[in-house]
């Protein structure tokens, strides 16, 4: 009975991980329609950290070129501006740098715009940028405020612009691989899920003059984003919402500002419980004070757990009493953790994890959950505007990561359940 489960629960792990491995990109991120050929030239806003992530990958794909980069801090474009040089695209010399973003929008030599600003100029800039008839590549978390989330989808959906946004677990192979265990029924029914981003940062980033510094560290004041929940939570929330296939009906949460004084108004701890239908419910934190166990999800069912995280990549553990078999009543059955130390054999590796113990881990390397999905997303996002595709990680997906991250903080602040309906 052991051996039998053990190596059907493998077999079926090894042929997921060769659906998406037989050609991943090609299956998923490079389909295009019969002679769509056109390269796609984009303008950035915002070439910060993460603005300058997805440059990266911009300057990796064939079909599509950056024209316009915009940031109100000089010194970030012109470090944007040496990336591509550095990347030896043949049009690096023709990239403008700008500091004012509605030259961006404005602009008739640019096909797509990338927004990666603060979390508060998301809808305001990608509202412009659709009425433009521009494709959008927007970050997460989507909206700063609930009805903003709904106008962005209203005007997206009108429009029928090409819209993506920061989603990028929806292009990693391990997140897929994990979706497509959980689908055929490998962990049976998902009836509890546990959720972490944890930190022992201040998330602040070194600033020389304190008038720079709300703009430098915008994440830790509520005029600018919705904290931690929003920054980091909202990830984890759409893997949760992707995985079950809707979002919560309601949430109640707790934080506060209790390790670091240091004049931030958010939070710098958060935890909550988001409901979800059918009685599932989704136990989450993010907190500031410890890295213990960096980032991860914990999908719970009645025969088998799979956890997708930052140290440990992708894992499935079989329910002890399915390894035991029925029949095997009083025999000791060992936890979890230990079995999986005690035998490779009990929990198999999900194929697009890259599996790492804490201690090797490089600092530039922590922070990534897959070193290809940005990559993938861009890839993705730069196919669509080619030939129209809706992306996976489209609008909609986009408000219901982000609506629930407000709903929480909004619970933090009332002391009360918060409920979607509230807002529909």
């Amino acid at each position: 009975m052991e051996q039998k489960t053990l190596t059907s629960r493998r077999s079926f792990v090894k042929h997921a991980g060769a659906a998406t491995g037989l050609g991943l990109s090609a299956m998923l991120w490079s389909r295009r329609v019969l002679g769509a050929e056109k390269r796609i030239r984009c303008g950035f806003i915002g070439v910060g950290s993460r603005g300058t992530a997805l440059l990266r990958a911009v300057v990796k794909v064939p079909d599509a070129e950056i024209g316009m980069l915009c940031d109100i801090q000089a010194i970030e474009t012109k470090k944007a501006l040496e990336e591509v040089k550095k990347s030896k695209v043949p049009y690096a010399a023709d990239v403008t740098a700008v500091s004012d973003w509605r030259e961006v929008i404005d602009s008739k030599d640019l096909d797509a715009i990338v927004i990666a600003t603060p979390q508060h100029l998301h809808v305001p800039m990608a509202l412009e940028a659709v009425d433009a008839k521009r494709a959008v590549y927007c970050e997460k978390a989507l909206g700063y405020t609930i009805q903003e989330c709904f106008d962005i989808q209203k005007a997206v959906e009108k429009a029928g612009t090409v819209f993506q946004v920061g989603h990028q677990r929806h292009y990693s192979e391990m997140y897929i691989n994990a979706k497509k265990l959980i689908d055929a029924g490998e962990i049976g029914r998902v009836t509890q899920i546990r959720g972490q981003w944890h930190r022992n940062s201040e998330d602040r980033r070194p600033c020389i003059d304190p008038a720079m510094d709300r703009t430098i560290n915008w994440r830790v004041y509520s005029e600018f984003s919705g904290g931690l929940m929003s920054e980091f939570g909202a990830h984890q929330i759409d893997v949760v919402n992707w995985y079950l296939g809707a979002p919560p009906v309601a949430v109640f949460a707790a934080g506060g500002i209790d390790w670091y004084q240091d004049g931030r108004d958010s939070y710098d701890n958060m935890s909550a419980i988001f409901l979800y239908p059918n009685g599932v419910k989704f136990v989450y934190t993010t907190i500031l004070q410890s890295s213990f166990n960096d980032a991860l999800e914990v999908f719970m069912g009645d025969t088998g757990t799979i956890e997708t995280s930052i140290l440990f990549g992708g894992r499935l553990f079989p329910e002890p009493k399915k390894i035991a078999g029925d029949q095997a009543v009083g025999t000791p059955v060992p936890c979890h953790q230990c079995a999986a130390e005690s035998d490779p054999d009990f929990h198999s590796v999900i194929p697009g994890s890259a599996p790492r113990q804490p201690c090797k881990v490089k600092t530039e390397e922590r922070g990534a959950h897959s070193p290809t999905e940005n990559l993938n997303a861009v890839k993705a996002f730069i196919a669509c505007c080619q030939d129209g595709r809706k992306p996976d990680a489209d609008v909609k997906v986009g408000v219901e990561a982000a609506v629930p991250a407000l709903m929480a903080n909004i619970s933090m602040r009332e002391n009360r359940t918060v409920f979607w309906s509230e807002f529909v």
